[in-house]
């Protein structure tokens, strides 16, 4: 729900340079787990990466989730 608050606010800004308006989205990637101590930090960034990816991939100006069960 924040990643996906995020973006709608990303996209609802109006950001003038030189007399233009310069419309800007983002793709964000998130994950989620169950915490154990046998879960590396760096498998849970991966899994967010990869769902940034897929966030691009599909259209961008999305979010996308990956979750560790």
């Amino acid at each position: 729900m924040l990643a996906e608050r995020i973006r709608h606010h990303t996209e609802e800004l109006e950001i003038s340079a030189d007399n233009t308006v310069v419309k800007i989205t983002v793709s964000l990637g998130v994950s989620s787990l169950i915490p154990a101590d046998e879960v590396a930090i760096d498998r849970i960034v991966s899994l967010a990466g990869s769902a940034m990816y897929k966030a691009k991939d599909n259209g961008r100006n999305q979010v996308q989730c990956n979750a560790l069960v």
